[in-house]
């Protein structure tokens, strides 16, 4: 129904004077034309003159004055748009109609269109350059959407070709998110692409086969896919939310499964390959970036070892290769940096921040790229980012970091990739973005704003849709990961080709947080323990001097029942307060360890021979002390240390420890008879006491 919104009178009345036989999504008044455009909702265009609305009756509503032209079926006509002679139309496929507008008998009419911009039916994810595939320079790069769809472009903005990537959906459940494509990487060595999904599913796509290769990967999304030749060899490496890496041989069309890597402690985001493919490098939300070197055991067995394990201060973002400088990385980080790193040592050599003219603040980036431009008959290295705080894509000097370029063309962009295109025999570079709301841009470098293209029409590519209805059954994802003795041989092999080159991963420093147990527990504690006299408790002749602790506590009493020495003959030596608060760990020097030692047995040998009130020692305990002593005494000789066997021998032998055991029972024998002579003594005079109390009463 077409209305006249009438206020002549003043009064607004609101009357139908149109009919018209389809539904109606969008109207357009051309002013130079003096024509009402009308696009309905099945890809109908209608026209219709602004006289004939108003020499409409307004009594008899009109069925036949509008003009039908049907465009494109099962699209509905979103919006409606004239420049000049044109007229511009945008279905609800996101396809842009730029139709010429001729008069006919004192009516204009929309041709045939002369331009047909096609797009993806939803967000762009990303863009892959095809320069390598150029066929009679038809191929330039390829978008890809989350639907599966991947459509291939020249720089003129022309649609070459479409391949739908059927993605499979899991059985209808509640709450379950739909699988959509989440990666594609073009192979720089064959005409295939590998995709990957949500569901961990990665595929090996042939434009010349109707059917992909797949399987099942990972157990989550696929973040990251890489692909190298290595020798005679074509590597291709994923990475997913499941904190794993796979790496995988392909050979005829067909992928078989190498190793499984599980360094990272969070999902893994990024990855790509270094040096020709000899080395794999990873990022991962666990804020690390793990380097890995390639080691061979047999020719088809191959492996990637860690070598080096780069630590960051904030979650990685995004990360590119350097072209001219093969060990150097560049990092984007959560801390709105873009730090450059060398992989061979892990050390930083520069960090700067990319700030936003309008403020300057700095901006988070992400979609990073490193590439040689020509500018001012110099070559210039510049690093190409994309933020989306200021929804900008921005130029940066490499060596330096200042800003170069800003643009702000798209609302949400999802990615960026600067290309080089040859006009003649000038190279000039050409940057394609691409967005969240399903456009893409192309920008030439070189000139400020690019100009309209210029090409010739070309007919919309036959849409194939995908099978988007079937139930497949998913299954566990592959894994390889190799043994420990496997492992171990390509280390050495490894060590072997590389020298120094290599160096180990760090392992992770011991927990210096102590034990402490309970007094109220009733396990005892595996540490040898004093029940006696505390260690630090110093005594000399028949006097004694107490070193009194920092905390004021008294002394502890004698225990009678466990003796004076309570040894565990698997635990370590009694250290006093002041030793044990250096662990074992924290002593590096053998020197220092030494030292403690000693000390530890001279305070041990004097409680020993000056302890006034004697306790039997277990012969079993005793026992096991001489062994000890005996073995560390063997250990020292045998590592050539500067204390010779015959001087230990002399401080501690069989003989004189068997004679101080010997003394030390008789003197704990003899001072026994006499506490229990003493005992039945005081018993007897407590006696009479209590006797002659009561006949007093």
């Amino acid at each position: 129904e077409i209305c006249l919104l009438d206020d002549s009178d003043k009064a607004q009345r609101l009357e139908k004077v149109l009919q018209s036989s389809f539904g109606i999504y969008c109207v357009h008044f051309d002013q130079h034309a003096s024509i009402l455009w009308f696009g309905g909702k099945n890809g109908q265009l209608a026209s219709m003159t602004l006289d004939d609305l108003s020499k409409s009756s307004r009594s008899e509503v009109q069925s036949n004055a509008v003009s039908v032209l049907s465009l494109q079926e099962n699209s509905k006509i979103l919006a409606i748009g004239s420049v000049r002679n044109c007229l511009v139309t945008i279905d609800s496929d996101r396809v842009i109609d730029l139709r010429r507008l001729q008069s006919e008998q004192d009516r204009f009419i929309a041709v045939e269109a002369s331009k047909r911009l096609s797009a993806h039916e939803s967000a762009v994810l990303g863009v892959c350059s095809l320069l390598h595939w150029h066929e009679r320079g038809e191929l330039d790069f390829l978008t890809y959407s989350a639907r599966g769809t991947v459509l291939m472009w020249n720089f003129d903005g022309v649609c070459c070709g479409r391949i739908d990537i059927a993605i499979d959906q899991p059985q209808q459940q509640i709450d379950v998110d739909p699988n959509e494509l989440k990666i594609v990487v073009v192979s720089g060595y064959e005409r295939l692409l590998y995709a990957g999904d949500k569901m961990g599913i990665l595929r090996v796509v042939d434009p010349s086969r109707p059917i992909p290769r797949q399987l099942q990967a990972h157990n989550g999304d696929i973040n990251g896919i890489a692909s190298a030749q290595l020798q005679d060899r074509i590597l291709v490496a994923s990475c997913g939310r499941d904190r794993t890496l796979q790496l995988f041989h392909h050979s005829s069309n067909e992928l078989s499964l190498l190793q499984t890597l599980e360094e990272h402690a969070a999902a893994v985001t990024d990855l790509m390959f270094l040096d020709a493919g000899s080395m794999l490098i990873s990022i991962s939300s666990d804020r690390t970036v793990v380097v890995r070197k390639a080691a061979y055991q047999a020719h088809p067995s191959i492996a990637f070892l860690p070598i080096r394990v780069i630590t960051l201060k904030t979650n990685p973002v995004s990360f590119a290769a350097v072209p001219s400088e093969p060990n150097i990385i560049i990092v984007s980080t959560t801390d709105r940096q873009i730090q450059r790193y060398d992989v061979s040592s892990g050390r930083l050599l520069h960090a700067f921040k990319a700030l936003s003219p309008a403020n300057n603040a700095s901006v988070l980036v992400f979609s990073l790229q490193v590439i040689t431009i020509t500018h001012g008959g110099e070559s210039l290295l510049v690093i190409l980012a994309v933020s989306s705080a200021d929804k900008s894509i921005r130029l940066h000097k490499y060596h330096d970091g200042s800003l170069l370029a800003l643009e702000h063309g798209q609302s949400a962009v999802s990615l960026a990739r600067m290309m080089q295109q040859k006009v003649g025999s000038i190279p000039a570079h050409v940057i394609v973005s691409c967005g969240h709301d399903g456009t893409i841009l192309i920008y030439r470098v070189s000139v400020p704003s690019p100009g309209q293209p210029t090409t010739t029409p070309l007919e919309r590519p036959t849409r194939v849709e995908s099978p988007l209805d079937q139930n497949p059954t998913f299954c566990r994802p592959i894994r390889k990961t190799l043994t420990k003795s496997e492992v171990a041989h390509f280390q050495r092999v490894l060590q072997d080709s590389c020298g120094d080159d290599t160096s180990p991963m760090p392992t992770p420093s011991p927990s210096r947080v102590r034990k402490r147990t309970s007094r109220h527990s009733i396990v005892p504690s595996p540490r040898a323990q004093i029940t006696g006299a505390v260690a630090s408790t110093y005594m000399s002749g028949t006097g004694s001097s107490q070193r009194k602790s920092s905390q004021n506590h008294p002394p502890t009493s004698a225990s009678p029942q466990t003796g004076f020495l309570a040894i565990n003959s698997k635990s370590r030596p009694f250290l006093d307060h002041g030793q044990r608060s250096k662990s074992t760990e924290d002593i590096k020097d053998l020197d220092a360890s030494a030292e403690n030692i000693c000390e530890s047995l001279r305070i041990f040998r004097k409680r020993i021979i000056l302890s006034p009130t004697g306790d039997k020692v277990s012969p079993a305990v005793m026992k096991e002390l001489q062994r000890e002593l005996t073995s560390t005494i063997d250990s020292i000789s045998g590592n050539g240390r500067s204390m010779k066997v015959q001087e230990a021998g002399e401080l501690l032998t069989q003989e004189h420890l068997a004679k101080m055991i010997d003394e030390r029972l008789a003197i704990s024998q003899r001072d026994e008879m006499t506490i229990s002579k003493e005992n039945k003594q005081w018993g007897a005079v407590s006696n009479d006491q209590i006797r002659a109390g009561a006949k007093a009463k």
